[in-house]
Order: C-alpha cells, then structure tokens, then sequence
C-alpha cells in the first residue's frame, strides 16, 4: 500500500511542475493613472509626465501613441499562445491636444498573413550525408609531367 501511495504522490509532483508559466511583455499604464487625464485638455507633454512616453507612435505621423501590453502562455513543449493582450491609443490633434483614448483587445485584433517569398540557392535540396561526401572523387590527381 506504501508504494502504491508513494507513485501517486510522485506522479502528483510530475503533474504540478507542468504547470503553464505567464509571462507579460509591454507596458499599459493602470486605470487610477488614466483617471488622471482629461480629453480635450492634457496635451502630449502632459499625458508623458503622468504616464510616461508610449511604446509606439503612429507609423506616418505623430498623432497617435500606442501602449501595448501582452501576456504569453508557455506550456511544456507546446507552441507559446498569446492569451491577453492590451492596446491603448492616445490621438492627439494638430495642436498637440489629447482627443480621444481607445482600447483594443485581442478581441479586436486581425490575423494578417504574411507572404515570405524564399529564392532557392541551388537546384536540389543537399542532405547533410551529401553535403559531406560531394567531394570524394571530385578531386582529380595531377598529371604526370604538369
């Protein structure tokens, strides 16, 4: 009965370490920071002194700053899932004013599916074996009299 309890209590401690590890990359600033800003008054300098300075801002002008914050699963050997993530955007506009605060979820977000184009270096795909003995033979004694 003892062995029996001790598998168990074994098999028991197997099972917790295989637990799923969190980890969060990113920063959003917490609710009472943004409770502090007014829209339609704080201006970009502003809102950096309370909440410090975004992450990203908008790719072709400056009126938009994102804070983005995610949180990744990890479990054995499994591929690594996003199972949170937080977008806050601040706009401004042309006179530096905060007009709006958006937030997005993962919810929100769009699966965009990138093209990769690969250019293949050579017309067949090498092994390693053949990598290795592509040159036995290939190597041609000298002539006699060269």
């Amino acid at each position: 009965m003892s062995i029996r309890l001790g598998l168990v209590a074994g098999f028991l401690v197997l099972i917790a370490g295989c637990a799923p590890i969190l980890r969060t990359h990113g920063y959003v600033p917490v609710q009472d920071d943004l409770d502090l800003l007014l829209v339609g008054a704080d201006t970009k300098s502003s809102v950096e002194e309370t909440i410090g300075r975004a992450a990203d801002t908008g790719t072709f002008e400056s009126d938009a700053w994102y804070y983005i914050e995610t949180t990744v699963r990890t479990f054995l050997y499994l591929e690594p899932k996003v199972v949170e993530r937080r977008v806050l955007e601040f706009s401004f506009d042309g006179d530096d004013v905060l007009t709006a605060i958006n937030e997005y979820g993962l919810e929100d977000g769009q699966v965009i599916n990138l093209q990769t184009r690969v250019t293949p270096t050579d017309g067949r795909r090498t092994s390693v074996l053949r990598s290795l003995f592509s040159n036995v033979g290939a190597v041609t004694p000298p002539l006699p009299g060269s």
